[in-house]
């Protein structure tokens, strides 16, 4: 069974999917990651250069591509955060398999991505008032999140990414490796 997990960013997605993908014995794929190998540049560059909705459909090019090898590999998907929002995407992301939405606090997020505003490009020019643009930003999100998820797991009530792996874990009703 492949994994896919949403979110906002900041949420844990890349770093419990790491974690989910160990400890189920499965391949882990970020999407962010994944078009960045592609394009041969960060994301910020590639906002700057060749624009959002370049970027956006790469995404869309990288699910669907994901949707129809399904089963070829044990997957757990980290998308970026924006990922979801195309509607075509997320009829992708439910083909793949069970969709899980990690969530966190405003605040959580805030001290997360915070340290590294540059290599967000949505938030990046928001130090000044950073919480109030990532929940603006929530608002929008949030419901497509919701549509979209199987599960919702708050990272809030989680020490580490181990353990908030280990709780989808349980959710799907899966087996370690």
């Amino acid at each position: 069974m492949n994994i896919v997990l949403i979110g906002f960013m900041g949420c844990g997605k890349s770093s419990v999917g790491r974690a989910l993908a160990k400890q189920l014995g499965a391949w882990h794929l970020d999407t962010d990651q994944e078009v960045e190998k592609r394009e041969g540049m960060s994301i910020p560059d590639i906002f700057a250069k060749k624009g959002e909705g370049y970027f956006r459909q790469a995404e869309t090019d990288l699910v669907k591509r994901l949707a129809r090898q399904r089963g070829r590999k044990r997957l757990v998907i980290s998308t970026g955060g924006g990922l979801p929002l195309r509607a075509e995407n997320a009829t992708y992301l439910k083909e793949i398999g069970p969709v899980i939405w990690l969530r966190a606090r405003p605040e959580t997020i805030a001290d997360r991505v915070g340290p590294r505003l540059a290599h967000r490009p949505l938030v990046a020019g928001h130090a000044d008032n950073l919480i109030g643009r990532i929940e603006e930003l929530l608002g929008q999100r949030e419901p497509v999140y919701a549509d979209v998820a199987d599960h919702m797991i708050d990272t809030d009530e989680f020490e580490k990414s181990s353990h908030v792996a280990e709780k989808i874990i349980e959710e799907l009703g899966l087996q370690k490796t």
